[in-house]
């Protein structure tokens, strides 16, 4: 993508992508971080104007490479710097830069709203298992952040009898992460999918850096002052303007666009296309505002609609086999639930079987429990007679049942 073509040298975006030119970063993470500092500065004040389902500027983003390879952590270090001196002296928006877990999110959220009348909170995390939590697969985090997505004006979460009810208004939720694409695969399940999550991220994938800087120049400077006074202007603009229009060309062809669409069978584009509509105005309207211009043009649109597009295809790609191979994980998790909580007690194969069966054929959970026995995970007690009728194999699980890295290690062992 020739990102120069999109956003002019003297833009903000064209000036974010100048000072990270010195970085061993991916081009494309520059690009998506400049955006989403661009929603750090609109925050909840600017939405695209569309009737009765108006865009809000939030963006959840996701960097996605293999470790060490395109500098993810770099760019979010820097992405997260100037917000946080953007936000130095703007108390509307927390910034949080560290683990949380969803009840101390909703805390915040309750306690934003109580001080500023707004629950506004910008994520700037390097690795994207802080925040989903090392029980991937099963965290309520994913389902939160869906939950937020959308900027409710009001929202409860519930809440205890000591502390009383939690009650958050206008909510806004901005979101920029990273993570390996193995890390992916085995977090992203289908519940994750289907629960709509991912298709509210927009995952950026890379393989190469820009380029390679053994030694940086000595004049290669990393002033962000300039970055962030633009980034100040913007948001005093767009307390001004407050809603981003589309002229009647765009608008005709974002129609064309939306009536020529056909849906995709896979379910991660499937759930991706539910909102691409969104995402397409969103980031159009991004372009109008780093322009000046803030209507959206055509200019504006088609650009959008192709970053987007390829957003879909390359994340497509991170998950076509999830559908088929993340069913392991989440029998995996059936297992050891039900040998937890059986204890010493072994428990029949029958037994696990029926856990897991909505999930694996009578093979595939042979070939699951071999591996298991052979990473000694579960072990296989002797074969007893449980009164009349065929023998029952039991199965018993070890201390290795609890290790952080089990199911890894048991999805590695089983293979794609």
């Amino acid at each position: 993508m020739k990102y120069d073509h999109i956003a002019a040298p003297d833009t903000f975006i064209g000036a974010y992508m100048a000072l990270m030119n010195e970085q061993e970063t991916a081009t494309d993470y520059d690009f998506w971080a400049a955006l989403w500092l661009l929603s750090c500065a609109l925050g909840r004040n600017v939405t695209v104007d569309r009737p009765r389902a108006p865009v809000y500027m939030n963006l959840y983003t996701i960097l996605v490479a293999n470790s060490g390879i395109t500098r993810k952590s770099a760019e979010i270090g820097m992405a997260r710097s100037i917000a946080s001196a953007l936000y130095a002296d703007d108390p509307m928006i927390e910034l949080v830069e560290g683990k949380t877990v969803p009840e101390s999110l909703e805390k915040l959220l309750h306690e934003r709203s109580n001080i500023t009348g707004s629950a506004c909170v910008s994520f700037a995390v390097s690795e994207l298992a802080t925040v989903l939590g090392t029980e991937r697969y099963n965290a309520a985090m994913p389902v939160l952040l869906t939950d937020l997505y959308d900027c409710p004006k009001e929202r409860r979460a519930g809440g205890t009898i000591s502390r009383g009810a939690i009650t958050q208004t206008n909510v806004w939720v901005n979101f920029i992460s990273a993570s390996t694409p193995a890390w992916l695969f085995r977090a992203v399940n289908p519940d994750v999918i289907e629960g709509g999550f991912t298709s509210r991220c927009i995952f950026v994938t890379a393989e190469q850096p820009k380029r390679r800087i053994a030694w940086s120049s000595s004049s290669s400077v990393c002033d962000t002052k300039p970055i962030i006074d633009r980034l100040r202007i913007i948001r005093a603009q767009g307390c001004n303007y407050r809603t981003i229009t589309i002229n009647e060309t765009a608008l005709k062809e974002f129609r064309r666009w939306y009536d020529k669409r056909r849906p995709s069978l896979d379910s991660f584009r499937s759930s991706f296309e539910s909102r691409e509509d969104a995402h397409v105005l969103r980031l159009a309207a991004f372009l109008c505002v780093n322009d000046g211009t803030w209507i959206i043009q055509l200019k504006h649109l088609k650009a959008a609609i192709k970053l987007i597009e390829t957003v879909k295809l390359n994340a497509a790609s991170l998950f076509q086999d999830s559908d088929s191979n993340t069913k392991y994980v989440i029998a995996i998790e059936r297992i050891k639930a039900t040998l937890i909580k059986a204890g010493l007690e072994p428990v029949t194969r029958s037994v696990l079987y029926l856990k897991v069966r909505g999930k694996l054929d009578t093979h595939e959970f042979t070939a699951l429990l071999d591996v298991m026995r052979e990473l000694q995970i579960v072990q296989r007690v002797e074969t007893q007679t449980l009164g009349a009728g065929r023998p029952a194999e039991l199965i018993r699980g070890t201390k290795l049942l609890t290790s952080k890295s089990m199911i890894s290690d048991v999805i590695n062992a089983v293979g794609p």
